[in-house]
């Protein structure tokens, strides 16, 4: 059973990067929803409830790993990337 968003998906896990506000990538693997959901605001949005959040969880709930292992979402300054991951 899958616990992470995202269609065909074949990992246990997502690799969250997020760049372009510091001078160094920051990377979190996670391993969960709430995981996930959590890199995102502590690294992109700052707010649980924001706007952002939602929009950002429902595109990785929607996108299709199989067709493109990698989510690329580009902002202003830098962008984030969520890959399919296994961690043994």
């Amino acid at each position: 059973m899958n616990k992470l968003l995202g269609i065909n998906r074949k990992g246990n896990a997502i690799l969250c990067r997020f760049y372009g506000e510091t001078d160094c990538t920051t990377v979190f693997v996670a391993s969960d929803v709430e995981g996930l959901r959590q890199a995102i605001i502590d690294n992109y949005t700052g707010d649980p409830e924001s706007k952002e959040t939602t929009d950002t969880l429902s595109a990785i709930g929607s996108h299709d790993f199989y067709n493109s292992n990698i989510l690329t979402i580009d902002f202003e300054i830098g962008g984030m990337t969520f890959e399919d991951v296994f961690v043994s």
